[in-house]
């Protein structure tokens, strides 16, 4: 199982916010986007219900200030979805597979961009999710 911590918390942005993130410095985009999601409460609200994973997490979700401890967290979630059979999966036999949050978090954008590219991308596909 893999995980992409940045586009797990990308395509939970609003589009007004995603078009806002820094596109430069290495892991910047991530904590920015850890701060808009994580930190703000939002993930909590929208899916602590649907995983059962202990408040304890969620306090450190919202506080964790370190970088790699942050990606670890959201891969966390991300693995929490995946064993409860409603992550969305991305990919082809080829390159491999990467588990994303369930296709009822998603911005509506960020499911058009999907669509979008699964048209372009010979043998890509997409299972979604709850």
């Amino acid at each position: 199982m893999e995980a992409f911590p940045n586009a797990f918390l990308g395509v939970m942005t609003p589009p007004q916010e995603y078009e806002d993130a820094p596109k430069e410095k290495r892991g910047s985009r991530f904590d920015w986007l850890y701060d808009r999601v994580a930190v703000s409460g939002k993930m909590e609200e929208k899916v602590s219900g649907r995983l059962g994973l202990p408040t304890e997490l969620w306090l450190r979700l919202r506080s964790e200030k370190n970088h790699e401890k942050r990606a670890a967290l959201i891969c966390l979630v991300t693995a929490a979805f995946a064993a409860r059979r409603i992550a969305t999966t991305v990919g082809d036999e080829v390159g491999g597979w990467f588990w994303l949050p369930p296709k009822s978090l998603w911005q509506p954008w960020a499911v058009a961009g999907l669509d979008h590219v699964l048209t372009r991308v010979q043998g890509a596909s997409v299972v979604w999710g709850g």
